[in-house]
Formats: structure tokens, C-alpha cells, sequence
């Protein structure tokens, strides 16, 4: 065994380097759609990853389109993206981000009061369920919870794929729902917003087959 001498001190560590801030990080959430293919949700991750730095005030909704498809390039080659799909995603996305620049209800979505990709946590039916809603919109007194829906429709019937689409999502919402009144004594109210499509729908949560009752 080995003693230090009484007078030995641990020696200063060296400093730590610099640090900048990263200005294009690559999407922190990976949007979950099961039934299409991964081009698909990797324009939805990409998308949604806009729509939260323009509501933050991070950059404006009507940036240049050679600057947007850069960084969408960039993001696509930090999901692991194949090179050959990669002018097909940052199209879409291009073109997604164009629709709602040009919609009244997408420049109201994201340049009002609200937050964007707010994480609620809390226990429905004796479960801890953790939950990011893509758009809080804080409108004269109601706050409206947005789940945004990055597909497209090829097809003659619009209105009935965009009401299978409310079919699939009104529980999630009403799960939203349950958590965010925790935080609010104010009137919520819930939607879909579908840039490609340009349609905002309103979704009523209590039609769900199973509506959550939060714990308290």
C-alpha cells in the first residue's frame, strides 16, 4: 500500500472546451405513423420539427425554399435517411411548409400565443401516461390542443378519409384532453391540422369509445 504525502493535492483539471450552440439539431421526436412507409414519417418528423421552430420564434414561417431544403437535408441525413430518398422527403416537406404559409389557419396556428411539442405527464385510469401535443394554440380565452397530420390523399373522397383519420385520432386527443385541464381552468378544445390537405378539423373528444378519466 501506498500513502499519499499530507501535502499532495488532486491536481487542477484542464478546462472544458468551448461549447456554441447547435443551430440545426436533428429532430429530438420521431412521429409515429405506422401505416405508411418510412419516407413518410420521415417527412412528418421533419415537418413537425419546422412547425415547432417557427412557432418558438426560432425562424420565420416564409423562409427562403433553397435554405429550408438545405437544412431538411441536413436533418434527413442525421434520421439515417438512404441519400436516394432524400430529394423526395425534403420536397415534401418544402411543400408541406409552403401550404401553410399560404393558409389564414396555418399562419393563426403558429404566430399566436400557445406552445409548441408540450410534454404533459399525469395518470389516466391508474396509468402514468406521458404525452407531447404538437400545438397548443391560445386563442381569446380557449386553448385549443393540435395534433398536426402530415399525409396526403390521393383520391376523389376527401372528406372520408379525413373522417377515418378523426376516427383514428380521437382517443389520443381526448387523452390530451384529460392530461392538459390539470393545467388550466380555461375551455379546451381539440383538432387535427392537415397542411398538405389545408384543412383544420375540429374533433369531438366525447364521441371517443373509451374516454379517459384523469386520477386526481
Amino acid at each position: 500500500m501506498r500513502r499519499m504525502r499530507e501535502a499532495w493535492q488532486t491536481p487542477p483539471l484542464p478546462p472544458l472546451p468551448p461549447t456554441r450552440r447547435q443551430r440545426d439539431p436533428a429532430p429530438e421526436r420521431q412521429v409515429d405513423y405506422h401505416w405508411v412507409g418510412s419516407n413518410a414519417r420521415h417527412a412528418g418528423t421533419l415537418v413537425h420539427r419546422w412547425l415547432q421552430k417557427i412557432a418558438d420564434g426560432d425562424v420565420a414561417l416564409d423562409l427562403p425554399r433553397d435554405e429550408l431544403l438545405a437544412v431538411s437535408t441536413r436533418w434527413a441525413a442525421g434520421l439515417g435517411v438512404e441519400q436516394n430518398d432524400v430529394p423526395e422527403i425534403t420536397r415534401r416537406v418544402a411543400d408541406a411548409l409552403a401550404a401553410v404559409a399560404g393558409d389564414a389557419t396555418g399562419r393563426w396556428l403558429l404566430n399566436g400565443e400557445g406552445a409548441a411539442e408540450l410534454r404533459v405527464s399525469g395518470l389516466l385510469e391508474g396509468r402514468r401516461n406521458n404525452v407531447i401535443i404538437d400545438r397548443v394554440r391560445i386563442d381569446a380565452g380557449e386553448h385549443w390542443l393540435i395534433d398536426y397530420k402530415t399525409g396526403t390523399h390521393e383520391g376523389s373522397d376527401l372528406e372520408g378519409f379525413i373522417a377515418q383519420e378523426v376516427d383514428r385520432y380521437r382517443t389520443q386527443l381526448a387523452h390530451y384532453l384529460a392530461l392538459y385541464r390539470h393545467l388550466t381552468d380555461a375551455p379546451v378544445r381539440t383538432a387535427l391540422y392537415f397542411p398538405l390537405l389545408g384543412r383544420f378539423v375540429e374533433v369531438d373528444v366525447a364521441m371517443a369509445q373509451e374516454e379517459p378519466r384523469p386520477d386526481h
